[in-house]
């Protein structure tokens, strides 16, 4: 980490669990509302499972990354890097399901 005072640390990872909280209910929603009525398990059953793998790999770059570089910063930076594709990949669906639902409308 950057920040050596354990308050400011307190609240980057209070304010990091906060927006997950935020955005974490939106998952469900959103398989439920795109996927087929027969296929909701299904499709979440495919998410949940692509979302345990990155649960574990993310964590073990991490390692790596900390244990070659030496510094727990440098692991840190692998986890804001994952968090900032995820929100590109998240950007480009989200222009792409808007772009079909005002063709379709």
């Amino acid at each position: 980490m950057l920040s050596h005072q354990p308050a400011w640390l307190a609240l980057f990872m209070l304010s990091a669990n906060i927006f997950w909280g935020l955005q974490g209910a939106a998952i469900p929603a959103v398989v439920q509302h795109h996927a087929a009525k027969e296929a909701v398990g299904s499709a979440y059953g495919i998410i949940n499972g692509i979302g345990n793998i990155c649960a574990a790999f993310i964590p073990l770059l991490m390692g790596l990354v900390m244990k070659s570089v030496g510094s727990v910063s440098s692991g840190f930076s692998v986890l804001v890097a994952s968090q900032v594709v995820t929100l590109l990949a998240g950007g480009v669906l989200l222009l792409r399901m808007r772009r079909a639902a005002a063709v379709s409308a």
